[in-house]
């Protein structure tokens, strides 16, 4: 039975989310909360704007709405490479460069496995050339910055028969790859971490709230507060415990490492301290500093965000704790 997109419906009644919908609220709000070095409200770069992945986000998930939603009983033949290749052409032609190609490629399995109710483990090992393939065309049409080329598996060159052997390949320098042979134990181990950050708050001040009193703007500012603080958190964990895999390919280990360095030094302060938001600003501004003779920022933790954005989409997938749809 071929099933139809649900829109909204009568005032008053809520609307249902497509995955679609899951997929550009995850990336909006990976994007709205701060963030070290990365693009969030206020914070622009140059050439990246808060507002560019928001467009690139509305028609990320409106590609994938597509796919599922007009080829009817179809798309349970749909593989991850034909998510992944539908998300960048919508991508670069919404927004005409690369915002989310980590994001996307970490997005495709989980969607394939939630479509096929199926364990991300076995979607993975199904992997066919064409996934393959396409996942290659993939990459080469977003041309994201610091790939550099390799010995083996160049994605200038031509696709190999496994897409499973390409990721184990670059998964010893690149986290994404990673995630293909690990069955995204680092997406799913984060997706936890941040419904577990984004619920001690409220369940710690429930008793001391009256909902009933509070208007409706002021409780979803709270939950857009809390939720972004989650974020911001999380993005500081991982930071300490492993280099980014984009800082590394584009400034070297030895940049990257003093990143990770000096966010274990900031988990070594309580967010309360008086001077830990001082400290935090004066850390952001310095990643937002270093950069090449061209003006290209050097320590932007692309592949952080990836992971974030894959996460938020796994929380909602499973429903660990309520994300804000804004």
């Amino acid at each position: 039975m071929q099933r139809k997109r649900v829109n909204s419906t009568t005032k008053g009644v809520a609307r249902l989310k497509t995955v679609g919908d899951k997929i550009r609220i995850a990336i909006v709000r990976e994007c709205s909360a701060p963030k070290l070095g990365n693009v969030y409200p206020g914070a622009d770069f140059t050439d990246m704007s808060y507002e560019t992945f928001c467009t690139a986000s509305s028609a990320i998930g409106a590609a994938v709405d597509e796919l599922l939603y007009n080829t009817g009983s179809r798309s349970g033949d749909l593989g991850i490479g034909d998510y992944c290749l539908s998300m960048v052409q919508a991508m670069m032609d919404s927004v005409g460069k690369n915002t989310s190609l980590g994001t996307i490629l970490l997005l495709a399995p989980l969607v394939v496995a939630g479509e096929r109710s199926k364990p991300i483990g076995q979607v993975l090992s199904g992997l066919s050339p064409r996934d393959t393939s396409l996942v290659y065309e993939s990459i080469r049409i977003a041309n994201p910055g610091g790939i550099g080329q390799a010995a083996q598996m160049d994605v200038a060159q031509a696709a190999p028969p496994s897409l499973e052997e390409a990721m184990r390949f670059a998964s010893s320098y690149d986290d994404v790859a990673l995630q293909y042979v690990s069955e995204f134990e680092l997406v799913e181990r984060l997706g936890r971490r941040i419904a577990e950050l984004a619920l001690q708050p409220v369940l710690a001040s429930a008793e001391q709230q009256d909902s009933q009193q509070e208007s409706q703007g002021i409780q979803k500012s709270v939950t857009e507060l809390l939720f972004n603080r989650a974020v911001q958190r999380i993005q500081l964990e991982l930071l300490a415990e492993r280099v980014d895999s984009l800082i590394v390919r584009k400034s070297g280990i030895e940049l990257a490492n003093v990143v990770t360095n000096r966010c274990r030094a900031m988990l070594g302060m309580s967010p309360d301290e008086e001077r830990w938001q001082e400290r935090w600003s004066e850390l952001d501004r310095w990643m937002r500093e270093q950069r090449n003779s061209a003006g290209k920022h050097l320590v932007n933790p692309g592949t952080t965000a990836d992971l974030i954005a894959a996460a938020i989409f796994f929380c909602m997938q499973n429903e660990l704790c309520q994300v804000p749809c804004s």
